[in-house]
C-alpha cells in the first residue's frame, strides 16, 4: 500500500506557517515545562538543542525545571523493565516532578514517550503518572506517528513503511516482540487489547485527518473540550503540519482548563515544544576528523542484522562477534569479555573501528527469562567498553536499550546535550568531560530505524574515507 493511496480519501495537507512560533510563545507565556519520560533514549530522534537527564535525583530535577528551556528529557529506559517496575518508576518520578514543578512555579506537562511501532508498557505507565500527579485527567493523547521512520497514523491505524510500501504495524516483526505482542494496528482496538478490555474501542475519541485539515485548530479544540475521565484520544497524522494544527487546538483546550497526559512518539514532542526544524548535522560540526570509533550492536531485530551486514563491508571496520552462550557460563564470561576488549583495542590502535555485535540468533525464553538474559548480555557489552584502553573518537550504540546502558554504565552520563540528527532519526549527544568518559560524542541508532544501508551511511559520515 502506498501512502498516496491511503491519503486519497482525506483532505490535502494544510499548513499554518508560523505554527511552531505560536506554540513556543504560548509555552513561554504560560511558564509551562514539558518533561518527557522517555522509555528508551530514542525519544531524542527528532530533537536538537535540548538536554537529557539520566539522573533521577530530586536536586537534578529541580535544576531542570527551573531552567528557562521549555522542555527536557528524563531517560527512564522503562521499556526494558517488567511492567510492575516500570509502573513504580513512573509513579516515583511523576510525584517527584510535581513537587519540583510546584516549587519552581512551572506548569507541568508530562509526555510519556514510547515506540511508534506500539511496543511499551501501555496503559500502565500512563496510569502511574496520573496517580503520581494526583490530578483529574480529562484525556490521554495518543500521538504515535514518526514520519522519519516511516510510521503514519491514518484512519486510526498505525502504518509502517517496509520495502517501499506501508503495512499495518501488526503485520511487522515488532508486533511479535516477546514482551509487547499485539494483534491489531487499529489503535482503538490496540487500546482495548492492551488494557485487557478495561477500555472499550468504542470509548476512544478519534481526531481524524478531516478534523485536522478541514476543521483546523478550532475543530480540534472543540473535540478535546468534550473529553473527560481519562478518555483515550487517537491523533491521526501523516506529516508534521498535521501535528502542528492538532497542538494549536490542544493548547487552546488546555488554556481553558482541560488537563491531558501525552503518550507519544518523538515528532509530537518536537511540535509540542515549539522546536523549529534545523538541517542535519555535518561532519565538521562533529569534529571527529575521520578518527576511528566504536560501534556496539545489541539490537536483535531483523533490520539491525541486515544493516550490520552492510556496515561490516565498509572500509575501516573490524567485526567482533560476541558469543551469547558463553556469556551465560560463569566460567567463560570473564574470559570472553577480556578477549573482546583486547581485540577492540587492537583494532583502534590500527586505526580501525571495532564493530562489537552480539551473535545473530534469538533465544526462546519466557518473558521474565528474556529480560534477564538481555540484561546479562548488555552488562557484558558494557564491561567490554569499560575495559578499553584506547579512546575512540565516538561511540555508536545500535538499539534503544543498548544506548541507554552504554550512556549510563559506560559514559556515566548524568546530563547530556542533544546536538541534533546525523541522519533522520539518529540523534547525537554531546557528553561533558566530567567523569572522564570514554568519548564525548555519542551516536544513538534505533534498532528499527532506516533502510538496510543507513547504518553504513552513518558510519561513512563519521569516518569518511
Amino acid at each position: 500500500m502506498k501512502i498516496e493511496q491511503l491519503l486519497a480519501a482525506w483532505p490535502p495537507e494544510k499548513r499554518i506557517p508560523d505554527a511552531r512560533e505560536q506554540i513556543g510563545n504560548m509555552l513561554t507565556f504560560e511558564r509551562s515545562k514539558i518533561v518527557v519520560l522517555d522509555d528508551d533514549p530514542m525519544g531524542t530522534q527528532s530533537i536538537h538543542d535540548v538536554d537529557v537527564y539520566m539522573s533521577w535525583q530530586e536536586a537534578a530535577l529541580q535544576e531542570a525545571l527551573e531552567a528557562e528551556s521549555p522542555l527536557f528529557f528524563l531517560s527512564t529506559n522503562s521499556r526494558s523493565l517488567p511492567e510492575s517496575e516500570a509502573y513504580g518508576l513512573n509513579l516515583m518520578l511523576s510525584r517527584r516532578l510535581k513537587r519540583c514543578a510546584d516549587r519552581a512555579g512551572r506548569k507541568l506537562l508530562i509526555a510519556s514517550r514510547s515506540d511508534s511501532t506500539l511496543r511499551g508498557h501501555f496503559p500502565a505507565e500512563i496510569q502511574a503518572i496520573e496517580q503520581g500527579l494526583a490530578e483529574e485527567i480529562d484525556a490521554i493523547i495518543i500521538a504515535l506517528a514518526f514520519f522519519a521512520g516511516g510510521r503514519f497514523t491514518i484512519d486510526d491505524t498505525q502504518w509502517v513503511e517496509e520495502k517501499g510500501g506501508l503495512v499495518p504495524s501488526h503485520e511487522t516483526e515488532f508486533a511479535d516482540d516477546p514482551l509487547f505482542r499485539y494483534t491489531s494496528a487499529h489503535l482503538p482496538s490496540w487500546i482495548e487489547e492492551k488494557s485487557g478490555g478495561n477500555i472499550s474501542r468504542d470509548d476512544v475519541l478519534s481526531i481524524s485527518l478531516s478534523d485536522i485539515r478541514a476543521g483546523g485548530p478550532e475543530c480540534v479544540e472543540r473535540l478535546l473540550r468534550g473529553t473527560r475521565n481519562r478518555q483515550p484520544v487517537v491523533v491521526n497524522a501523516a506529516c508534521a503540519s498535521d501535528l502542528e494544527i492538532f497542538v494549536l487546538g490542544l493548547m487552546q483546550a488546555e488554556s481553558e482548563g482541560k488537563r491531558f497526559l501525552y503518550r507519544c512518539a518523538a515528532p509530537f514532542i518536537k511540535v509540542r515544544g515549539g522546536i523549529a526544524d534545523r538541517p542535519l548535522l555535518n561532519s565538521s560540526e562533529l569534529g571527529v576528523k575521520g578518527a576511528p570509533g566504536v560501534v556496539v550492536v545489541g539490537s536483535y531485530v531483523e533490520k539491525s542484522t541486515r544493516q550490520l551486514e552492510q556496515l561490516l563491508q565498509c572500509d575501516g571496520t573490524m567485526g567482533i562477534e560476541v558469543p551469547i552462550g558463553d556469556l551465560f557460563d560463569a566460567g567463560s564470561r570473564r574470559a570472553v569479555i577480556d578477549s573482546i576488549a583486547l581485540k577492540a583495542d587492537a583494532a583502534l590502535r590500527e586505526n580501525m573501528s571495532p564493530v562489537i555485535f552480539t551473535e545473530r540468533r534469538t533465544i526462546e525464553l519466557e518473558a521474565a527469562e528474556f529480560l534477564q538474559a538481555g540484561a546479562e548480555i548488555m552488562d557484558a557489552l558494557c564491561h567490554v567498553l569499560s575495559a578499553l584502553q584506547q579512546r575512540p573518537a565516538f561511540i555508536l550504540a545500535k538499539g534503544g536499550n543498548t544506548s541507554h546502558q552504554v550512556a549510563g554504565k559506560v559514559l556515566k552520563i548524568d546530563r547530556a546535550h542533544v546536538l541534533g540528527q546525523l541522519v533522520e532519526g539518529v540523534p547525537v549527544w554531546h557528553v561533558s568531560e566530567s567523569g572522564n568518559p570514554l568519548s564525548t560524542l555519542f551516536v544513538l541508532f534505533p534498532g528499527n530505524q532506516g533502510t538496510e544501508s543507513t547504518l553504513a551511511d552513518v558510519y561513512k559520515l563519521l569516518v569518511p574515507h
